[in-house]
């Protein structure tokens, strides 16, 4: 036994060493893994950090933008009603000449033709044309074919085309 333990004792300082050395470089190469772990760790708490940032940057731009945007559509509705309001009333307000116009021409009308002469033909015919230019003036459209229709009707057929059309303008 004696010559076994001496020969395993030499085995084993043998071995010391070798593995004395492997293990050291094992050991290194823990040490040197762990600081890299710990590197990656680190990096990790940083990179999640950065995206925790990101992500509260984004909830905050996202709320500010969801409030410009709500903010743009009331001011949008607004526009849109105000113009739907004005539109309105410019129709009621054109509705109201039309209705004027017409009620002015047509008494005009009879009145000229209740009263219309040899000796005032030509006076009625100038104040039909006037009629119609105050109308067309007032935003009240008085077709040409209507007015020709009307200068017909009061036998003025003679100041229809050419000498009507200087009246237009």
């Amino acid at each position: 036994m004696g010559d076994l333990a001496m020969f395993l004792g030499g085995f084993c300082f043998a071995l010391a060493l070798p593995l004395t050395l492997r293990f050291g470089q094992l050991n290194a190469s823990l040490l040197l893994m762990r600081r890299e772990r710990d590197e990656l760790r680190a990096d990790n708490l940083q990179l999640r950090d950065s995206v925790a940032a990101a992500a509260s940057l984004a909830s905050g731009f996202r709320k500010n933008f969801d409030s410009v945007l709500s903010d743009y559509k009331d001011e949008v509705r607004k526009r849109y009603a105000r113009a739907e309001d004005l539109f309105a009333a410019a129709e009621e307000r054109q509705q109201t000449v039309d209705a004027l116009g017409k009620r002015f021409l047509k008494e005009t009308v009879a009145n000229l033709s209740s009263r219309l002469t040899a000796n005032n033909f030509n006076a009625s015919a100038e104040r039909l044309r006037k009629t119609i230019e105050f109308c067309r003036k007032s935003r009240f459209e008085v077709p040409a074919s209507q007015e020709h229709q009307l200068l017909e009707e009061r036998g003025t057929s003679c100041f229809t085309t050419a000498s009507a059309s200087r009246w237009r303008t």
